[in-house]
């Protein structure tokens, strides 16, 4: 998995990921982004996962994602986190990691097929 970070002047991080997902290098994201000069915990965030391949991800996966989220809960804060999928299919493993996730992290998670409705959830209060 191989990814891009940028903070532009929109005042979000934008992170494009590419490739096929691992459990080692999500951690990697995750500790690249909280380690930046530019992050603020409950900074907005917007994953860009329209060209990630999820390959034969199962639940004990999502699970450790979940787990990797929770135990950097502080340094991420309760900021906004969009994460855009390509399908259906990737949806819905957005959706298993959204539901896992509240109630146990301070980030307000949310997933989306459409960048727009995405973006515009990040820089408004949209319900």
């Amino acid at each position: 998995m191989h990814w891009t970070i940028e903070f532009n002047e929109r005042g979000y991080f934008l992170i494009v990921t590419r490739g096929d997902f691992t459990l080692t290098d999500h951690r990697r994201m995750v500790e690249d982004l909280l380690s930046r000069l530019e992050w603020r915990p409950h900074s907005a965030t917007l994953f860009d996962h329209r060209l990630l391949r999820f390959g034969d991800m199962g639940f004990n996966e999502m699970l450790e994602t979940k787990s990797i989220h929770v135990s950097n809960d502080a340094r991420i804060g309760s900021g906004k986190s969009a994460s855009l999928m390509k399908s259906s299919a990737d949806y819905g493993l957005g959706r298993q990691f959204e539901i896992l996730t509240g109630g146990r992290v301070s980030a307000q998670v949310r997933i989306f097929l459409d960048e727009a409705e995405a973006v515009a959830w990040l820089l408004h209060d949209v319900p």
